[in-house]
């Protein structure tokens, strides 16, 4: 009978534990923020050292705990804004004299290290610069500082007018062009690279690549790429992160093929939404 009920004991701590590990990171996350004040609380404090390092420690954790509770993107406060201030806290508690010797300051940077690993490695990958995303029409690469492969141009930008030929005549050319419209012609050998210009929205662009996957240009982002499908086109949407949280729409119109370069959409603003992004692609996608 005591053996039933220490395997009963064994099988419920068991279940406990593995029901722990299925919840989702997020709730995993507060429980254990939780579980620390708890062991705060459970603390004797000898000097007045202690205590003050106790309660310094226990008024961090809950300043960190409601950051993120009032956060929409726990990921992306706690990964890129709220684990490092308080590694840079640590920092500085180590230098105040009364409070620099403590172990809570080794504890405290041990729980970050769990709660990064726990909430910050997916999306840390998922938001990688210099990934490939598949999708079912096309391929794209982030790749941070460059919008194509391949470009024609070896010596940059260097037209401001007049331009070598009428770019209106250019296949990037649309109606949907407003007569600000401005090409991008390369310094060396005056080919045409990309049309754009900067309507209220912010800025739109068709432009030429010459190799496939196509890379697109996202920084910081406040989460993952999303793959979309517009009029049949494949395209990739990303939205960057505070404080700017750009929304950043890179389309395929035409890959590239026996020699003749394909050609991409670009949609950029600071006050779009997606549905606002797409619309706006759709009419520079003939």
């Amino acid at each position: 009978m005591r053996r039933m009920a220490s395997l009963l004991a064994v099988a419920v701590l068991v279940f406990v534990v593995s029901c722990g590990e299925n919840k989702p990171p997020d709730e995993r996350f507060f429980q254990i923020v939780q579980d620390e004040q708890s062991y705060l609380e459970t603390l004797g404090a000898g000097t007045e050292d202690e205590q003050s390092a106790i309660e310094r420690y226990s008024v961090n954790l809950s300043i960190f705990e409601l950051g993120a509770e009032m956060s929409a993107n726990i990921e992306w406060d706690v990964c890129q804004a709220g684990i490092p201030l308080e590694r840079q806290k640590i920092a500085d508690l180590r230098t105040d004299p009364r409070l620099a010797g403590s172990p809570l300051w080794d504890r405290y940077s041990a729980l970050l290290d769990e709660l990064e690993t726990l909430l910050c490695r997916e999306y840390d990958e998922l938001t990688l610069v210099g990934d490939q995303y598949i999708g079912p029409l096309g391929d794209f690469r982030v790749n941070q500082g460059s919008v194509f492969d391949g470009k024609p141009c070896t010596s940059g930008f260097g037209h401001e007018g007049p331009y070598p030929f009428d770019y209106r005549e250019s296949e990037l050319w649309l109606d949907t062009f407003s007569p600000t419209a401005q090409p991008d012609f390369c310094a060396d050998d005056d080919t045409l690279s990309a049309i754009f210009e900067y309507p209220d929205t912010g800025i739109i662009k068709r432009g030429f690549f010459y190799q496939a996957p196509l890379a697109v240009n996202f920084n910081a982002l406040r989460e993952p790429p999303e793959l979309l499908e517009i009029e049949g086109h494949p395209a990739i949407l990303g939205r960057e992160a505070p404080s700017s949280e750009q929304v950043f729409l890179y389309a395929i119109e035409r890959f590239p093929e026996d020699g003749a370069p394909g050609i991409y959409v670009f949609v950029m603003g600071l006050d779009l939404d997606v549905d606002l992004a797409q619309e706006i692609a759709k009419d520079l996608l003939p």
